[in-house]
């Protein structure tokens, strides 16, 4: 799955949703990376990694995850495949330490020349 962060639209929206075996935003329309932080922000979705000088992570928050998941009619299993998602990122140091957050990779697609 993965959060498609429109910077033109300003919106945040998981795609995938049933596939619980990756999790990363795909940042589209622009490489921005303050307006980026505005969007996740105002969506409720997260934030970008404060400590990450390159603005290529951010922290989602896991319950805007749950209810995204849950507009898309995920099966009733999706709950137990995301725990092993949030167990393997807690191993890498990269689920927060109140387990609300999940540090992901960013894809710019602007910096890879594509828009969409």
């Amino acid at each position: 799955m993965y959060v498609l962060l429109d910077l033109q639209t300003r919106t945040a929206a998981l795609e995938e949703a049933a596939d619980t075996h990756r999790l990363l935003v795909n940042a589209v329309h622009s490489a921005d990376r303050t307006l980026a932080e505005q969007v996740l922000t105002a969506e409720g979705a997260g934030h970008l990694d404060a400590n990450d000088e390159n603005g290529d992570h951010a922290w989602i928050s896991v319950s805007w995850l749950r209810e995204a998941a849950i507009r898309h009619a995920v099966s009733t299993s999706w709950e137990d495949h995301t725990a092993k998602l949030f167990e393997r990122a807690a191993k890498h140091g990269d689920l927060s330490d109140d387990r609300q957050h999940i540090r992901v990779d960013i894809e710019w697609m602007a910096e890879h020349g594509l828009t969409d």
